[in-house]
């Protein structure tokens, strides 16, 4: 269940592009590549976004009491690296899956790669909208997971922003049918910087 969870949950940082206030100046913004436009929100602010593990069991010292996105800019700014983690109370912290975006100027896509603790790869590419989603619009996209047990599956991703600073998620997998079901929402809130 935890796994099946963390898998459905985490998956949705995949890829999205999300561009709405800012703390970043009209320079700034002029100044920034398509990848950062793509991930302007997920690079918002502290980029450390976090959401409480409603199913954690309060008598497990290992629990994970929050779920975490951070985001980080390469200093050469071709890239950004994505660690999604577990939280416990006491500060520690697993990850448990590490997402490398980029973007191919001849496709004019962004690409993501993410690699899980137990090798499972997901595949995503997605057209970089300039103008973003704006809060209150839903963004969606689809991902490829290859498993290490062999198999494929597709999952989507809604992603809704509702302000800078805070942004729902919901996944769904592919039926049998061919229909989407809901695996997990989420509410993410982003950290302060100190």
């Amino acid at each position: 269940m935890l796994r099946t969870g963390i898998q459905t949950l985490l998956g949705v940082f995949a890829i999205f592009a999300i561009v709405g206030d800012s703390a970043w100046s009209q320079d700034d913004i002029a100044q920034r590549s398509p990848l950062e436009m793509h991930l302007a929100h997920m690079l918002e602010g502290s980029g450390q976004w976090r959401t409480p593990n409603e199913d954690m069991d309060p008598d497990d010292p290992n629990g994970f009491e929050s779920f975490g996105a951070d985001f980080r800019l390469s200093d050469d700014r071709s890239h950004v690296i994505a660690e999604i983690t577990g939280n416990t109370t006491d500060g520690r912290r697993a990850v448990f899956w590490t997402i490398y975006f980029f973007y191919n100027p001849v496709t004019e896509d962004v690409i993501s790669a993410q690699v899980s603790w137990n090798g499972t790869y997901l595949e995503g590419r997605e057209s970089v909208d300039p103008d973003g989603v704006g809060y209150g619009e839903i963004h969606r996209s689809d991902q490829i997971h290859y498993n290490p047990d062999g198999t494929m599956s597709i999952q989507r991703h809604d992603i809704m922003p509702l302000d800078a600073n805070t942004h729902t998620t919901q996944t769904y997998s592919r039926g049998d049918d061919g229909s989407w079901q809901p695996d997990n929402f989420r509410t993410w809130t982003l950290l302060v910087e100190e």
